[in-house]
C-alpha cells in the first residue's frame, strides 16, 4: 500500500515561523534525514504549496514516470530554489533512494570502493583522494549531470 510523504531541505538558520518546514517539523518533530540535507516526513500537509511528483509533466503535458520522473526529482533537489517541500508517494521515495545518483548524492558511504562502484558505472571513471573529498566531487558532478 502506497502513502504521500513529503521530502524537504532542512533550513539553514533560524526556521521561519510558519513556513512549510515549520508547519512540517510541528506536524511530525521526529522526521528522518539519511542524507544531512533533506528531511522525510511520513505525511503530506495540505495548504504548504508542495510540488506534487505524481503532478509533474513533460513538455507536452504528459505526466512523467519512471526513471524520467526520478530524473526530474533530481532536478528538484538540486533547484536554486528549495522553498517549497516536495511531495510524492512512499514507492517512489523508495526508488529515488535506490537510484544510484541519488545515492551519490546523499553520500552515504563508508568506503571509497563502494562509492567508485557506482560512480564508474554512471561516469566512466573513478574518484581518488580521501571518501569525504571524493564524496564531495560526487555530489557536484550528480548537481552538474542533472543541472547542465
Amino acid at each position: 500500500m502506497s502513502f504521500q510523504v513529503t521530502l524537504m531541505i532542512i533550513p539553514e538558520g533560524e526556521i521561519v515561523e510558519n513556513s512549510a518546514y515549520d508547519l512540517l517539523i510541528k506536524a511530525c518533530p521526529t522526521a528522518g534525514t539519511h542524507d544531512q540535507i533533506n528531511r522525510v516526513f511520513p505525511l503530506a500537509l495540505d495548504g504548504i504549496n508542495s510540488i506534487l511528483v505524481d503532478e509533474i509533466t513533460d513538455s507536452e503535458g504528459e505526466k512523467l514516470t519512471g526513471d524520467d520522473q526520478l530524473a526530474a526529482v533530481a532536478t528538484l533537489l538540486f533547484s536554486e530554489d528549495r522553498s517549497r517541500p516536495i511531495q510524492l508517494s512512499n514507492t517512489d521515495l523508495d526508488r529515488l533512494f535506490k537510484h544510484p545518483t541519488y545515492q551519490l548524492y546523499a553520500g552515504n558511504f563508508d568506503s571509497l570502493e563502494k562509492l567508485n562502484d557506482i560512480y564508474s558505472a554512471l561516469f566512466g571513471s573513478e574518484l581518488s583522494g580521501d571518501l569525504a573529498t571524493a564524496k564531495d566531487q560526487a555530489r557536484i558532478d550528480v548537481k552538474s549531470y542533472f543541472m547542465g
